[in-house]
């Protein structure tokens, strides 16, 4: 058979004519799909390729502002307006209703009201500065577990919150491809440590950067903003200003976890 490969040659000295021609349409459709397997994967590669380097342009400057905001609750207008420009990207929240917020305490909490937010500014968070109160959710058990660890005299306790974020103008970075340059910020931010040893003699915690991005984020427009957490794969909820808004959203009483 002109034309035909060394394997074909060999068939048609063995076999049927027919037989013959069918195993050439073996060998042309393996042929094809090999070829066609070959360009996915070419493609996938450079696909692959593309988001390293997406990834790696948008990592790297928002890696800059981190390192350049340092401990200090300072304003950087270049990275500032990139992210504030970005955030016309972002979608806003629409579920889930079910969130739980956790505490340690020594004794059994009186009900639900205790399960909420500080009643006054007492302190500062990762997305809250001194003066502010933030309230805290997570989605699930292990979400809570990740962000709360109880001392030997302490017990965890968890209350459900039914959190309505349809009515609410929450800005919903989870929904956002890992290469962009929002969720690299928030990357940095949710690594932050709150009270390492100041390396300069300043004396503000490198919260102070996850707090200046919250600040951007309430300044905005929204009243929250749905995160990653920043030890495993969970979510978390953030409501800048709950006031009284939240014993709406209580549901149940606290149960004690089991650890």
């Amino acid at each position: 058979m002109p034309g035909a490969s060394s394997k074909t040659r060999v068939v048609a000295a063995c076999y049927p004519r027919r037989m013959v021609v069918e195993i050439e349409q073996i060998f042309g459709d393996l042929s094809a799909n090999l070829t066609a397997g070959a360009s996915l994967v070419a493609n996938a590669a450079v696909r692959n390729r593309n988001n390293r380097r997406g990834a790696g342009l948008n990592y790297t400057p928002a890696r800059e502002w981190f390192v350049a905001h340092g401990d200090r609750n300072i304003a950087i207008p270049h990275y500032e307006e990139r992210f504030l420009a970005d955030l016309a990207i972002v979608p806003l929240a629409t579920g889930p209703v079910h969130w739980l917020r956790g505490r340690a305490l020594r004794r059994a909490p009186q009900g639900s009201k205790a399960m909420g937010p500080p009643s006054r500014p007492s302190g500062q968070g990762r997305y809250n500065r001194f003066g502010s109160v933030v309230l805290y959710l997570a989605d699930s058990i292990g979400g809570v577990l990740n962000e709360i660890k109880p001392n030997a005299s302490q017990r965890l306790w968890i209350q459900e919150f039914r959190v309505p974020l349809q009515r609410l103008r929450v800005a919903d970075f989870c929904a956002l491809p890992d290469t962009e340059f929002l969720n690299h910020v928030f990357f940095n931010a949710e690594r932050a440590l709150p009270w390492p040893a100041p390396p300069d003699g300043h004396i503000d915690p490198p919260w102070a950067f996850s707090q200046r991005v919250a600040m951007l984020v309430e300044a905005a427009g929204f009243e929250g903003m749905l995160v990653r957490g920043a030890h495993a794969d969970y979510r978390n909820l953030v409501i800048f200003r709950p006031r009284s808004d939240w014993k709406l959203w209580t549901f149940g009483h606290p149960k004690m976890a089991s650890l």
